[in-house]
């Protein structure tokens, strides 16, 4: 991925430059898409360890999940990762075709973000009117949303949320005390439905 910016190398290309046979590759991996995947999900894995280390040794749930966000973004978006904007485009295209598997991939890190928020919600730090695995997959979505759009915006005059505009965001959606009523949204959706 880094040597061609994206993922339109064949297997032999990938075979000559690990240095190994045909038959080893099949004896791993069934295609490339196989490989594809195994390289997706090994980079999350590295990603949630990056993160785990991140939060480790942060008390308040806050913290935590200020640390997680800017964790994650600031190993995204450097010189260091040029695979960044093909990593994404894989992943749009996992999510259409091997759903499941791209939801196996995420588990990890989606597991580290749902302890996070379920120890703040433990200690009336964060919302409990939501399960915190629910407001994992939300917080979740957003910055794989915010991800993406800096990635594949970035030619584009968009403004550009920072860091901070994030961590901010998030916080405010997961604190404790920020509820709205189930009643109160659905007339709003009513009312702009025009019913």
């Amino acid at each position: 991925m880094r040597d061609t910016g994206g993922t339109e190398f064949t297997v032999p290309q990938v075979v000559a430059q690990a240095r190994t046979s045909l038959r080893a590759f099949y004896e791993n991996f069934a295609n490339k898409d196989d490989l594809l995947l195994a390289v997706f999900a090994e980079a999350i894995l590295e990603t949630t360890d990056g993160l785990r280390d991140a939060t480790a040794s942060v008390r308040s749930p806050q913290d935590r999940l200020d640390h997680y966000v800017r964790q994650l973004f600031s190993g995204t978006f450097d010189a260091a990762h040029p695979e960044t904007v093909p990593m994404i485009a894989l992943h749009l295209r996992l999510a259409t075709e091997q759903p499941a598997a791209l939801a196996e991939a995420f588990a990890p890190q989606l597991d580290l973000l749902t302890s996070i928020l379920a120890d703040g919600a433990a200690t009336n730090v964060f919302r409990r009117d939501t399960p915190p695995d629910v407001l994992a997959m939300l917080v979740s979505q957003l910055l794989v949303s915010v991800i993406h759009s800096e990635a594949l915006t970035r030619e584009l005059a968009v403004p550009a949320a920072s860091v901070k505009d994030i961590v901010q965001f998030c916080l405010s959606a997961v604190l404790a005390g920020r509820r709205v009523s189930s009643r109160k949204v659905n007339l709003s959706q009513r009312a702009r439905a025009g019913r």
